[in-house]
């Protein structure tokens, strides 16, 4: 204990020390003198590196897979090169932070992640979450037919060792590879004002699922002008840790890892919310229909996997964190062999069944709803 609070000394002394010297380089205008700075901050960068192993194991992970997410998101023209930004449902410009502002994040929220790491959410998400939801179900459906046109679109593992098992040419709708439920998106509206998240039927993240009630749920519109009210850093996004496992577990095959057992499927979304509750899954939510999309797109586009196939080795996922209070319907996605196609369906609140199942996630920018 007394070695890891003087490493965590020595990191925080160095970590300060580093910002003096960026001030520093800043006001200075002799090149010689910026230049011996510089060079200064590069071997304290160095050293807090080497620190920085051992006082935030898992770091160095987590901005690698920000770095491949940010690449994802480029090659797929959700953001442009050099302006890391999505336009909003309001039309206003959300830049993701960079990398220096992400690990920031990280390191303002270091205790928490640590142990939630160590609890099997260890991987990293960006969410564009202030982008029109029929846009970011536009870019999967296309992913999906770009995968499917290389022979590069596979069902999911339940281990790594697996063999690829490809979706075969009479098992993929490559007319309509998303199929979605009019509670998320009107189709009898003009195409750009469709989704439920500019009509403001959709509220995100409600703590009562109730027809009728908002539930303390907020309009995507309302959270932009909460963010943007604070000034928040993040506005328009949202960066996760969730789950490292690719498929949802069945009842009785959840894992326990660090204390937290995972939460299996055969639940209704209802269950799922109190289940939240316990200490062990200490601030854990569910996912909304956009978490759950860029999660699909990650996957699709790192392991050529499509999500919760529950005709297969996984199950479909509720999603409490979006909820159409009018009809009192709340979001479930997946993969749907009957339909050979992707589902961005409803179900009500109240209702269980063994092939579905949840997936929890932690914000951990803290923009909150």
């Amino acid at each position: 204990m007394e070695k890891c609070a003087e490493t965590k000394k020595q990191y925080e002394e160095l970590l300060t020390e580093k910002n003096k010297f960026t001030g520093l380089i800043s006001a200075v205008r002799d090149k010689t003198t910026r230049e011996q700075l510089k060079t200064k901050r590069k071997t304290i960068e160095s050293m807090k590196q080497k620190l920085e192993k051992e006082f935030f194991p898992g770091k160095a992970i987590f901005v690698e897979q920000y770095r491949r997410q940010v690449a994802i998101m480029e090659r797929l023209r959700m953001l442009k090169r050099g302006d890391h930004a999505i336009t909003g449902i309001d039309g206003e410009k959300y830049s993701l932070p960079d990398e220096t502002e992400f690990r920031e994040i990280l390191e303002k929220e270091k205790e928490m992640i640590l142990r939630k790491k160590e609890q099997g959410l260890g991987r990293i998400m960006l969410v564009p979450f202030g982008m029109p939801l029929e846009t970011l179900i536009e870019i999967y459906g296309e992913a999906l037919k770009a995968h499917f046109r290389v022979k590069k679109l596979f069902y999911p593992k339940e281990n790594t060792d697996e063999p690829d098992e490809l979706i075969p040419p009479e098992m993929f709708n490559k007319e309509n590879p998303v199929w979605i439920s009019s509670e998320w998106l009107d189709e009898n509206k003009p195409v750009g004002q469709r989704g439920g998240d500019i009509s403001g039927d959709i509220v995100y993240y409600a703590e009562k699922l109730e027809a009728g009630n908002k539930g303390g749920g907020l309009t995507k519109s309302e959270v932009l002008q909460k963010q943007k009210k604070k000034k928040s850093a993040t506005a328009g996004w949202r960066i996760l840790m969730v789950e490292t496992e690719d498929v949802i577990p069945r009842e009785i095959k959840g894992k326990t890892k660090g204390g937290r057992k995972q939460i299996e499927a055969g639940k209704s979304a209802n269950e799922y919310m109190e289940i939240l509750k316990s200490p062990e899954y200490a601030h854990e939510q569910g996912m909304s229909l956009e978490d759950w999309l860029m999660h699909a797109i990650v996957t699709l586009e790192e392991k050529n996997q499509v999500l919760d196939d529950w005709g297969g080795n996984g199950c479909f996922c509720r999603l409490p964190g979006s909820f159409n209070f009018s009809s009192g319907w709340l979001a479930r996605a997946g993969w749907f062999r009957g339909g050979r196609q992707a589902h961005l369906n409803r179900g009500a609140p109240r209702n269980g069944s063994e092939d579905g199942g949840f997936r929890p996630a932690v914000e951990i920018n803290k923009i909150g709803f």
